[in-house]
């Protein structure tokens, strides 16, 4: 996190940024941050997943594409149990496969949806 934060600082200090933003699943990371920027799940993007996340930073935020949470999602308890096989069974993504990522890699990807709004709300 501090390397992230690091590189964030060189880069104002040399450039006037038009936005930035740190990303990070919900979790400890409140804990040194803050309260987050914005907080979206995967599935109001278009992308079938319950992944609560959290960002950080000074941007435009995006607008969810969908409003009401589809049904039959994956939804992961505290015991670290699910009720579905999206969450255990990541699909790779077809321009990342062929890389050997490991299900936690092909997880940590930006899902497309939202990286799509992202980019449409602050270019």
């Amino acid at each position: 996190m501090q390397a992230c934060l690091n590189i964030i600082w060189q880069c104002r200090i040399h450039t006037k940024l038009a936005f930035w933003a740190l990303e990070n699943p919900v979790g400890f990371m409140r804990q040194f941050m803050g309260r987050p920027h914005y907080t979206f799940e995967h599935w109001q993007f278009g992308d079938m997943q319950i992944k609560p996340t959290d960002i950080w930073g000074y941007f435009k935020e995006p607008a969810a594409t969908v409003k009401v949470k589809p049904q039959g999602l994956t939804k992961r308890y505290a015991n670290g149990r699910t009720n579905c096989k999206h969450w255990c069974n990541a699909n790779c993504p077809e321009e990342y496969k062929g890389m050997g990522l490991t299900r936690a890699a092909i997880r940590a990807i930006t899902p497309p949806g939202f990286a799509n709004a992202f980019y449409k709300a602050n270019k």
